[in-house]
């Protein structure tokens, strides 16, 4: 059970990756005939977010150079969540 004093310190962390450009998998075709895909190589850009949240609003939401992986994480906690001063 969380206490109404304990909600004041939760913080709600999420991840995201839009890859632009994505193409289907899947086709329609008339009866009888095969659904044609000319190129399956995906070349589009990928686009990767963090974000943090409390019950006081947006702490933080930053654009990623990358995918998220446990350096960029550490270093997201460090400076937009948890800053030492």
């Amino acid at each position: 059970m969380i206490l109404a004093e304990e909600i004041e310190n939760l913080v709600f962390l999420d991840e995201m990756g839009i890859l632009l450009g994505i193409m289907r998998d899947m086709a329609r075709s008339e009866a009888g005939t095969r659904a044609y895909d000319f190129d399956c190589v995906y070349r589009g850009k990928r686009l990767n977010y963090i974000g943090a949240m409390s019950i006081k609003g947006i702490l933080s939401l930053k654009a990623l150079p990358k995918s998220l992986n446990g350096e960029l994480f550490k270093e997201f906690i460090e400076t937009e969540v948890v800053p030492v001063k």
